[in-house]
């Protein structure tokens, strides 16, 4: 998961100049960025909650229903949110 995201970010950097309408390029890039740093704290956080005692099996749900929660609302937040500000 996190490779992919790694080759998502080098794609937002590659394609950030390009000119767009809507500039969608940007919020795209921010929507990636947003679930790279959320991934990136998920797994980690998850090392640590897992090996050096037993987790409560609910905590761990309740954190993963956070990451895909965030990254659900903030990834249509950019993506249209800036359309509807448009308008």
């Amino acid at each position: 998961e996190l490779l992919f995201l790694l080759w998502g970010v080098r794609l937002c950097i590659v394609v950030r100049k390009a000119p767009s309408e809507f500039n969608e390029s940007r919020f795209i890039s921010w929507a990636i960025y947003n679930e790279f740093l959320l991934s990136l704290f998920l797994n980690v956080s998850m090392i640590f909650l897992r090996d050096p005692f037993p987790t409560n099996p609910d905590l761990i749900y309740l954190v993963l229903f956070i990451h895909t929660q965030l990254t659900t609302t903030v990834t249509l937040a950019f993506l249209f949110g800036s359309k509807v500000g448009l308008i």
